[in-house]
């Protein structure tokens, strides 16, 4: 996961993200880690949220995936994001980079 993990900085930062805010969800059930990230491009102030799930099935609480969203992370809500499998990364930061920019141009419709 660290590998992804310092990528998607880069990525983001690149394409006009920056992480605000960091949340270790390590105290519950679903998700190893949580980040809030602001857009710095037009609409500054858009915000995205991009979630590690961990996978129930290993005992080590390891991530599995990354999660985008428009909305934070709650458990068992439902919410639309983008799931992308940790084996599959390499092949999704297209997909990765068109979601972000798609959050951002919801916020220039709403």
């Amino acid at each position: 996961m660290e590998a992804q993990r310092n990528e998607l900085i880069e990525l983001a930062a690149t394409n006009g993200w920056k992480a605000t805010e960091l949340d270790n969800y390590d105290a519950q059930n679903w998700s190893k880690e949580t980040w809030l990230l602001e857009s710095v491009w037009s609409p500054i102030g858009t915000l995205a949220y991009v979630t590690f799930p961990i996978d129930f099935e290993l005992t080590k609480r390891e991530a599995w995936a990354i999660e985008i969203s428009d909305e934070k992370p709650v458990y068992g809500k439902s919410r639309d994001y983008l799931l992308i499998s940790l084996k599959q990364w390499k092949n999704e930061k297209d997909n990765f980079l068109k979601y972000f920019s798609e959050i951002r141009n919801q916020k220039n419709i709403k």
